[in-house]
């Protein structure tokens, strides 16, 4: 593993300004243009410097690196592409500077060269509502928030919270409601692969009340309403050797499939494994297949020539 602070000569606790003061001192000594008669050796102990600091400038970055050491750059990208799909971007080892990493370098570059140093208020009963749920599964883990008045239909809206494999099945629940210190029960049907955000009406002897489906925190996310997206990180030695893959869906139903190099970091569809919208037309399963390197420094050497440019 690449010991981004030993070739950047500093501790593992090195503060900002120690970073960079190192990172100034090593761009000085080692710059290919500096370094006429070892112009090889130079760049590629540049590029080692650059990504050492590009990694350790940024806080997020570090954290990642200092928490999962060779893998951090996968959990880091899968990390990235669980909360924002359009940012995971990532390929093999071609790094795009961070405008911190880039800026400090374009300053140190001036420093040395000058200019040409440039790289290129209505009362009702449910004012006060409190909700107890009975639950059937001890698993479950149902949660709430406030009701919301909906001024326009003036019927009450709660949100539940329900597991994805309720949701991904369909269930039905019974909901214990206090109002006005006065327990009722209502019973909900939620139909399977309902949308995250749907509202369901029931009635109550005080009058109808909208349930807002939420979905707890999984290993899926829920994207584009519909869509599940599962960030899967798997030991690459079953890629190489074309392993079979299983994965549990919501369903507890079992996926099989393998994965193929070129399918790394990419988005894989499984059509139609997804929730449904209003229409009842199906999202899909989009899995995004992410490699567990080998903690072993010869079985990681031996992997990294074999993938030369991929990760």
């Amino acid at each position: 593993m690449k010991d981004y602070y030993s070739i950047l000569g500093v501790s593992r606790n090195a503060n900002e300004k120690e970073l960079k003061e190192a990172y100034r001192k090593l761009v000085r000594k080692y710059h290919p243009d500096l370094n006429p008669n070892n112009r090889q050796e130079a760049e590629k102990i540049f590029r080692e410097i650059n990504e050492a600091y590009e990694v350790l400038s940024d806080p997020e970055k570090r954290k990642f690196y200092d928490k999962y050491g060779e893998n951090w750059k996968t959990m880091y990208e899968a990390s990235k592409k669980g909360f924002d799909p359009e940012q995971f971007n990532q390929r093999g080892n071609q790094y795009t500077y961070s405008s911190k990493a880039s800026k400090d370098l374009e300053e140190i570059l001036q420093e040395i060269f000058g200019s040409f140093g440039k790289s290129k208020n209505r009362k009702n009963p449910f004012e006060t509502i409190f909700f107890d749920f009975d639950f059937t599964e001890p698993y479950q883990n149902y949660q709430y928030q406030n009701y919301q008045h909906n001024t326009q239909s003036n019927i009450p809206e709660i949100e539940v919270y329900f597991n994805l494999e309720e949701i991904y099945n369909g269930t039905q629940k019974t909901l214990t409601l206090s109002i006005n210190n006065k327990p009722t029960t209502v019973n909900i049907t939620i139909p399977p692969r309902i949308k995250e955000n749907s509202k369901i009406t029931v009635n109550t002897p005080y009058g109808p009340i909208k349930i807002k489906i939420k979905i707890n925190k999984s290993n899926y996310k829920v994207i584009q309403e519909k869509n599940l997206l599962l960030i899967l990180p798997i030991e690459i030695e079953k890629i190489l050797n074309n392993e079979e893959v299983t994965i549990i869906l919501p369903n507890n139903k079992k996926l099989k499939t393998t994965f193929s190099i070129d399918q790394l970091y990419q988005e894989v569809v499984f059509k139609n494994l997804g929730l449904t919208d209003s229409k009842q037309n199906y999202g899909d399963l989009i899995i995004i297949p992410v490699p567990l390197l080998p903690k072993d420094k010869q079985k990681l050497s031996k992997i990294r020539e074999i993938l030369s440019g991929v990760i």
